[in-house]
């Protein structure tokens, strides 16, 4: 949220000319945010939610935060109330097949007095997997002997020379 917090607003247009005429329209609108956030499943206790959800103090207003909806009814996630981050609760098991997204979540604030609300989406993304990790074979010219070259596994044979055996 980098320009205005969100929230109700009313702005008042005025025009008066010279000769004693007046106009004054008034416009309400309400600023809105909707913000994503993700964070990988199996995360441990204390992991961060992607970027802090935050809004724009007046005048070097202290902000608190709350966050609110079912990523906090889960009792999974909590909020920092002075930095607005979202961190993953102690003793929980996030678990992307069993639930992927938290949805209809608000981090709330007041400026001046006046509740500001962002809405929020959870998604907990696919723990990476990597592949295994494995040590290659050496080949062998001369029983016993080894060679400065790695054997990785593959199938068939190279020009002039002997298959590796794994």
């Amino acid at each position: 949220m980098d320009k205005h917090n969100p929230g109700p607003w009313v702005i008042t247009d005025a025009a008066s000319d010279p000769y004693g005429g007046y106009f004054a329209r008034t416009f309400p609108f309400t600023v809105t945010a909707n913000e994503t956030r993700s964070v990988v499943e199996d995360s441990p206790a204390g992991t961060s939610v992607g970027d802090p959800v935050t809004g724009k103090p007046y005048n070097g207003e202290t902000l608190a935060y709350t966050l609110e909806g079912i990523a906090a009814d889960s009792r999974h996630f909590a909020t920092d109330a002075a930095t607005g981050q979202i961190r993953v609760k102690q003793g929980v098991a996030l678990d992307r097949e069993t639930r992927s997204v938290y949805p209809d979540n608000t981090v709330e604030y007041k400026v001046q007095d006046q509740k500001a609300v962002i809405g929020l989406i959870i998604e907990v993304t696919d723990c990476p997997r990597l592949r295994p990790r494995t040590r290659p074979r050496w080949r062998r010219r001369k029983p016993g002997v080894p060679t400065p070259r790695p054997c990785w596994p593959w199938t068939g044979k190279r020009r002039n020379q002997q298959p590796c055996l794994l």
